[in-house]
């Protein structure tokens, strides 16, 4: 049998029966309470957890789809063929090095004494010295009005291909301002094409090839 006594008012504390143990059966419901409201948390992280490897397995069973139509080489490294002096051949598929433009194999420039040379010639020779370097990987996000990947590549050796061409005066910048600066230095340095005169390649390619 229960045993209830009676409480008198105290204070600002109502009067009011008490059931012999109540307090106890009150700590216990408490002490429980924050082990069930880690449980709930706990259970919660589990559920966003296999959420995110759910949309990860997503984004990498799609991973093939989205390189066929944005052209995007992340990871894998090739060997590269230099097809002229700023297009590749990687992995079957040709890339276009994005930002720069390089002389067209059957363009001529003239030298600082106003002699003639393949400067075409040469800045594919380039190219093909730059690749030789090791394997290649371009990262691309879009495509030229060929279909061709605009890419940035890079060996292990080399760190960005068509700065390098601009570098050393066998390409110019082209249709972007990633370069300006690393021409600059090559114009005053007088590399490459830079130490006589020629026609820019998308001058040259619309016949006027007054400079090469």
């Amino acid at each position: 049998m229960a045993l209830v006594s009676f409480v008198p008012r105290k204070g600002r504390r109502r009067a009011h029966w008490r059931i012999a143990g109540e307090r106890r059966a009150k700590g216990w419901l408490t002490s429980i309470r924050p082990a069930r409201r880690a449980l709930l948390k706990v259970s919660r992280i589990w559920g966003l957890l296999a959420l995110a490897t759910l949309v990860a397995g997503a984004v990498l069973l799609n991973l093939g789809y989205l390189k066929d139509v944005a052209g995007l080489q992340i990871t894998e490294r090739f060997s590269a063929m230099a097809i002229d002096g700023d297009t590749l051949r990687l992995g079957g598929q040709r890339i276009r090095l994005i930002g720069i433009d390089a002389p067209e194999s059957a363009q001529t420039c003239r030298d600082e004494h106003g002699s003639t040379w393949a400067c075409g010639r040469e800045a594919h020779a380039r190219l093909r010295a730059l690749v030789g370097f090791g394997l290649v990987e371009c990262k691309s996000s879009s495509m030229d009005r060929f279909g061709r990947p605009l890419a940035v590549c890079s060996t292990g050796l080399v760190r960005d291909i068509g700065e390098a061409m601009v570098r050393s005066g066998y390409a110019v910048s082209f249709m972007s301002p990633r370069y300006w600066l690393v021409e600059l230095d090559a114009r005053y340095h007088k590399r490459g094409m830079w130490r006589g005169t020629f026609a820019r390649p998308a001058e040259w390619r619309r016949g006027d090839s007054s400079a090469g």
